[in-house]
């Protein structure tokens, strides 16, 4: 029993540094590419607004990433980004 749990730890430990590994890879690939809200509203000629879609609970309430993304794109528009 106990071998089975240590087996178990050791799989929990790597499948975690894993995760953190990927997730960590991801943010530093697309760092760059990321605008600031700033950034963003000094861009010229845009024309639209592109929110990719995300959750929606079958309340029809919005997933927390989805009212996130929902509530970047506003920030956008107000200050201004679309003419």
């Amino acid at each position: 029993m106990r071998k089975i749990v240590i087996v178990l730890l050791d799989l929990a430990v790597i499948g975690l540094l894993t995760a953190l590994f990927i997730n960590g890879h991801v943010k530093a690939a697309g760092k760059e590419r990321i605008l600031t809200v700033e950034e963003a509203s000094k861009l010229e000629d845009v024309e639209c607004i592109i929110i990719l879609g995300c959750g929606i609970y079958d309340d029809g309430s919005l997933s927390p990433m989805l009212r996130d993304r929902l509530l970047r794109g506003l920030e956008l528009y107000n200050e201004g980004l679309l003419d």
